[in-house]
Order: C-alpha cells, then sequence, then structure tokens
C-alpha cells in the first residue's frame, strides 16, 4: 500500500507460493521450506492433526473473508445482496455455518 513501510522479521527470504496453505504447510513439514506465512485457523488445524510444525510469533496478517459484487452487471445488486443475506440468515438460524466452521475451521 503507498505510504506503508513494511518491516520484514526475516532477511534474504525466497518466497515460494502454494495453491492452497495446507500445501505450504505440508512443505515445511517435509522440510522443503523453513517456515510458512498461513491463517492461525489453518495452522492450529495442522499441528492438531499432528503435522510435526508449531507456531512462531504473533499474528502477522489478519483477513477479513467477504464476498464481491460485480459492479458492472447488468444484474440487480440489490436482489443478489438480499438472497445472499436471506440464504446466511437460514444457513445460520438452522445452525449449518455454525456445523460447516468447526468441521472446516477447528
Amino acid at each position: 500500500m503507498p505510504g506503508e513501510k513494511i518491516v520484514f522479521g526475516v532477511n534474504r527470504a525466497k518466497f515460494a507460493g502454494y495453491d492452497v496453505e495446507s500445501n505450504g504447510l505440508a512443505a515445511v513439514a517435509k522440510g522443503k521450506l523453513d517456515g510458512f506465512l498461513c491463517g492461525v485457523a489453518v495452522g492450529a488445524k495442522a499441528i492438531t492433526a499432528g503435522l510435526p510444525l508449531r507456531a512462531v510469533g504473533k499474528d502477522q496478517y489478519v483477513g477479513n473473508l467477504s464476498g464481491v459484487f460485480d459492479r458492472r452487471s447488468d444484474y440487480s445488486q440489490a436482489a443478489f445482496v438480499a438472497k445472499t443475506n436471506e440464504t446466511v440468515r437460514r444457513l445460520h438460524a438452522d445452525g449449518t455455518l455454525h456445523r460447516l466452521s468447526l468441521h472446516y475451521f477447528r
């Protein structure tokens, strides 16, 4: 971001990208990487599952999950937002969101 100063905690780091966080964590567990930056919940789940990993330091980033809308679309944004809100409320009310969050993020 313009105007932001980034302070790196590691000098001369080599960066590698992975399609999903679990693959990067597996590479650390296999000794192919020294470390991997991932979501706290994903890392904790990998450790709980038995991967030989440990969390280092405090949270390094925060991500807010959200959806996006294409404002250039000819479809009604209001109708889409209303249907999305209705669906999320229903999934929350019947316990589906809670069940899925425990399954995928614990």
